[in-house]
């Protein structure tokens, strides 16, 4: 949680770093790297920072099909929050 909120107070992304890069600049696709482990990832307003899902690397590039993936759950995020389907909970 503490690197999410640090990368959240960043004025600008963590571009290109061991940690993170820019997989789909069209749609604002971000990948988290850890080892093998990617995690994708996108902005909403406020610097909020919506993890969409995780793979295991197996090719030298992000799959298209893990791209398009996260493409679709960022699109459908927005939708919702759009059309007011989507409630955000709070921790206390």
């Amino acid at each position: 949680m503490e690197f999410l909120a640090w990368v959240a107070s960043q004025p600008t992304p963590p571009r290109n770093t061991e940690v993170s890069h820019l997989v789909d600049r069209t749609h604002g696709i971000w990948q988290f790297t850890k080892g093998r482990i990617r995690v994708l990832w996108f902005y909403d307003e406020g610097r909020i920072i919506v993890l969409t899902h995780g793979f295991l690397k197996t090719t030298p590039t992000t799959p298209w099909a893990e791209r398009s993936k996260a493409v679709t759950a960022s699109q459908a995020y927005f939708q919702a929050k759009r059309t007011e389907r989507l409630h955000f909970l709070e921790d206390k």
